[in-house]
């Protein structure tokens, strides 16, 4: 069944199946090595000239295959009507040579603003291109020319894959990962199909670190993929009048550290319709002081886009920081002088688990005086907010800010914890139950300018935070557990750091916790690793599970950190899924290069944690 929001059906379903049928390539041809052309595969010899010897010389209808082995390369242009096998002993690898990556852009309108123009692959307008077998793309931690982690550096790093206008394209059972840019990139496409494929992208001290980034493109599905950026997970944008329509995403998971999980923006010129989220869980950790600028689903029309129907259903919410986000403003990048519209969103039967400390703010959903947003509708919930808040400002002095760039945070805390609606026509709010965590002195919803029904709503008061996160270690609490060290460090928690090692032969730190239900466990470390990449930081396991790998990337400050030792792990659901009620050891080993860790945090998605 169709899903309806004010009598508008949101979503061609039938089209979604399809694009599972038809997408990818034809695959009838020869088999092909990448090694045909010379390539050494040893992780040491520059592969590009002959691995794209091997891409030119296939045939329509062929496969490449990747066998066993590391393939060092820069940028690879891929052909259509090929099949690109990466079987799970081999990798791409990318040169740390920013050398290697010329700057070569697509050659259509108004793509001129976008500054990114270096990728480890490149494919435009071809058709059928698969990219699967179980193998890895690899980034190396991206090269970059000096200078270039922050904002304007764009076009001096480097991203994984570009595709412009393509069709047909397929992503299976791959790992694509570590790129100091937006990790992967769809643009003017038709027919996209990316299935059971792992994106993990984020190098430290690098901006603008999307995992992959849909821009003015059709007919795209994600199902069953674990999608993390360092900035945004999952996002939309559009450049230019051609906007976006018929995108799903089902069954994924989506993580940022600081940003958005999903979102719709910031660039926003042309119309976006008929996006749905369903079954997926959203990860917001919400450590940092900069998850205050982030939101689970953000919703943004700043430069006149007409955005007409968006669902999320059925989702999982984790540590969010501002589950909910909507924007309508009027930054107008393109100059058109045109104000967008929202319309059209539903919220339904979402399951919020753990609010974090940067959830004091509330959900703001607001249009602009004039040019209200329309027919949202929130409904089947509990909602559990942070809270904490004794301030409860006025709904008229929250400022307008119609042309700042877009964030949950831009307005400060608002007169809601829970939700506030401006500038709105029916916005409708069902079968709610929401309270907080902390005592809260302002009220669930409040509103300006905005029409709006509450239906079999309650307010609750304070909620149990079901998803705790416990500080195991902050620096003094494991200096007595040999071969620790501890040492001072101003922009350390507390001051104080341990130094974990050098030797696998020293003892391991361990830190106990309880469960009083079985649950899922996640993990996370803020950690200082000032060597060079490769190797591993440090070892760890639960109980007396098999020791895991930490890998080694350079880390020039404290950084929050998922433990992993590959990425595919979270496809089943979390670090340690499972965990039965009792008592429970997590062991901290030293690995071939030292390591600083400063605090280490567990969370359970359902059962409480104590330590």
């Amino acid at each position: 069944m169709p899903l309806i929001v004010q009598g508008r059906r949101l979503i061609p379903w039938g089209r979604v199946f399809a694009i599972a049928l038809v997408s990818g390539g034809i695959a009838s041809g020869a088999l092909r090595d990448a090694r045909d052309h010379g390539a050494a595969g040893d992780g040491r010899t520059k592969d590009t000239g002959a691995v794209q010897a091997a891409i030119n010389a296939c045939e329509p209808g062929d496969t490449l295959v990747f066998r066993a082995g590391v393939f060092l390369c820069g940028a690879l242009e891929l052909q259509g009507e090929v099949t690109y096998r990466i079987e799970p002993s081999a990798t791409i690898l990318g040169s740390r040579d920013i050398a290697d990556y010329p700057k070569h852009r697509p050659a259509y309108a108004n793509y001129t603003r976008d500054p990114i123009a270096r990728s480890l692959l490149y494919a435009f307008n071809q058709t059928n291109i698969t990219l699967t077998g179980g193998g890895v793309i690899d980034g190396h931690g991206g090269a970059a020319e000096p200078g270039a982690e922050g904002n304007g550096g764009e076009d001096k790093r480097v991203s994984g894959t570009r595709f412009y206008q393509c069709r047909n394209l397929k992503v299976a059972g791959i790992t694509l990962r570590n790129f100091n840019l937006w990790g992967n990139i769809i643009d003017h496409c038709d027919t996209v199909l990316f299935d059971h494929a792992v994106i993990d992208n984020g190098i430290p001290n690098a901006h603008n670190q999307d995992g992959v980034d849909i821009q003015d493109s059709v007919n795209v599905l994600f199902q069953d993929c674990y999608i993390r950026g360092i900035d945004d997970a999952l996002c939309l944008k559009s450049w230019s009048a051609s906007g976006i329509s018929n995108v799903v995403a089902r069954n994924c998971t989506l993580v940022s550290p600081v940003h958005n999980a999903f979102k719709i923006g910031t660039y926003t010129v042309g119309p976006i319709q008929d996006i749905v989220l369903s079954n997926c869980t959203l990860i917001c950790p919400g450590v940092t002081t900069e998850a205050r600028l982030g939101t689970a689903v953000a919703i943004e029309a700043v430069d006149g886009s007409d955005i007409n129907g968006v669902t999320v259903t059925d989702c999982r919410i984790r540590n969010h920081g501002t589950p909910f986000f909507i924007r309508l403003g009027n930054r107008d990048a393109n100059r058109t002088g045109k104000t967008g519209s929202i319309q059209n969103v539903l919220f339904a039967r979402n399951r919020l688990e753990g609010a974090s400390p940067a959830d004091d703010l509330g959900c703001m959903f607001t249009g602009l005086p004039g040019r209200k947003i329309k027919n949202v509708v929130v409904r089947d919930m509990e909602i559990c907010k942070w809270g904490g808040s004794s301030r409860s400002p006025e709904p008229a002095g929250v400022p307008e800010k119609e042309a700042d760039y877009p964030e949950c945070g831009m307005f400060g805390i608002l007169p809601a914890y829970g939700f506030f609606v401006r500038h709105a026509e029916k916005v409708t709010f069902e079968n709610l139950r929401i309270g907080w965590a902390h005592a809260d002195s302002r009220p669930w919803l409040a509103t300006l300018d905005a029409e709006v029904v509450t239906n079999h709503c309650g307010e609750l008061g304070q909620l149990p935070n079901r998803s705790d996160l416990v500080c195991f270690v902050e620096a003094e609490t494991a200096t007595n557990l040999p071969p620790s060290e501890m040492a001072k460090n101003v922009s350390a928690s507390g001051g104080g750091f341990v130094s974990c090692g050098g030797s696998v032969t020293n003892a391991p730190l361990q830190y106990p916790f309880t469960l009083t239900e079985t649950t899922d466990v996640d993990l996370m470390v803020r950690l200082r690793h000032p060597g060079p990449g490769g190797g591993s930081a440090f070892r760890y396991r639960m109980d007396d599970a098999a020791w895991r790998a930490q890998p080694a990337y350079r880390l020039d400050e404290w950084t929050w950190t998922r433990l992993h030792a590959d990425a595919r792990h979270f496809l089943k659901g979390g670090s340690f899924p499972g965990l039965r009620p009792g008592r429970h050891v997590l062991s901290i080993l030293g690995g071939d290069s030292n390591t600083e860790l400063d605090v280490i945090r567990v969370s359970g998605q359902e059962g409480a944690i104590h330590p």
